[in-house]
């Protein structure tokens, strides 16, 4: 009895041992950026801010978030202020764009991926644009969200008849 106990023992602390270690391992920038992007198309904001670190800081195009000027960058600054970003932009205004869009994420180091991003792809809406995610102890502590720029594809062109040399 006293050996099983013994065996049942360490088989529980082992156990927690694995657990602790999993629970410890620091996701790098690319698994983040991924998760966020997951994430970010079901609109569930806990878990989109939970992978931000307490102090992280947000980054946004002129007059997308903020209380400054249309003119500058936008800041939000900490999981409270980066929680009124994503609930603006899971959103009415731009959750179809994020939803939908197209992503593929780039690693650039363990703490540092790009996202490169095309909402409503082929349509004449197309935007496509970059964000950079800065992370450190599985945490990500700084988002530059890039400003999206109009790509829409272009109409193939008719064949036109050269002109004629006279």
């Amino acid at each position: 009895m006293v050996a099983q106990m013994i065996k049942t023992t360490r088989l529980i602390l082992l156990l927690a041992a694995a657990g602790a270690m999993a629970l410890h391992a620091a996701d790098d920038a690319q698994t983040l950026a991924q998760r966020h992007v997951d994430v970010i198309r079901t609109g569930n904001l806990d878990k989109l801010i939970a992978d931000y670190a307490d102090d992280a800081v947000a980054l946004t195009p002129p007059g997308l978030f903020s209380s400054r000027p249309a003119t500058e960058e936008g800041i939000a600054l900490g999981k409270a202020d980066i929680r009124k970003l994503f609930e603006m932009l899971c959103g009415p205004k731009y959750f179809t764009a994020v939803k939908g869009m197209d992503a593929r994420i780039e690693k650039v180091s363990d703490t540092v991926a790009i996202l490169h991003w095309v909402q409503f792809k082929g349509t004449a809406q197309q935007l496509s644009g970059e964000d950079v995610f800065v992370t450190k102890n599985g945490k990500i502590t700084v988002q530059w969200l890039g400003p999206g720029t109009p790509d829409a594809p272009q109409p193939p062109a008719k064949n036109v008849a050269p002109a004629k040399k006279k």
